[in-house]
């Protein structure tokens, strides 16, 4: 999605009409764009994968069969508060919402968003392979040179690096929609 495109985002966001069946239904589409997750793999977050003092959402059973690990920001945290104090008690935490990116109609939904998501990344400086391990992509042949840099920027440096995306995104959007 464009840059000068998140506005227009923000307000297709604003205008989703949420039901019971999928009460958490714009939050789904929030982690998407603060995280670039792939939109099945966001809806099959279960409570018991947030771990909210280690930071971190697992996604066991990922596209590629590993468990995909998302570093959490301050409001990606506000995204998942939201969602459990108005979604309905179930295991899940975006309840229903399994096919939400194609119902509604915003600018940039589903996989674009994990494009947008990279993009932000390159335009802020971040390393392809953090940008990687972001997204929770598990990076596959990579030199050792790279591996070194992962592991130096590991934790902090990681953590760093979500929340210089997280603010990013805000200030593309022009407001903070987690608060």
């Amino acid at each position: 999605m464009p840059f000068k495109d998140y506005p227009k985002w923000l307000s297709a966001w604003r205008k989703i009409e949420v039901g019971p069946k999928a009460p958490a239904r714009k939050e789904y589409h929030l982690l998407a764009l603060f995280t670039g997750a792939r939109g099945g793999e966001i809806s099959r977050i279960r409570w018991r994968d947030v771990h909210p003092r280690e930071r971190v959402i697992e996604i066991p059973g990922s596209k590629t069969g590993a468990t995909i690990r998302l570093i959490m920001s301050a409001p990606i945290a506000r995204v998942l508060k939201r969602a459990r104090d108005i979604g309905k008690p179930g295991e899940f935490v975006f309840e229903g919402c399994a096919q939400a990116g194609h119902r509604d109609a915003l600018p940039a939904r589903g996989h674009a968003l994990r494009h947008s998501y990279r993009t932000v990344c390159a335009n802020i400086g971040i390393d392809d392979v953090i940008a990687h391990v972001l997204q929770g992509w598990a990076p596959r042949n990579i030199s050792e040179s790279y591996l070194t840099r992962l592991v130096l920027s590991a934790g902090e440096g990681v953590r760093a690096s979500q929340r210089r995306v997280s603010k990013k995104i805000i200030e593309l959007l022009g407001a903070d929609p987690t608060c």
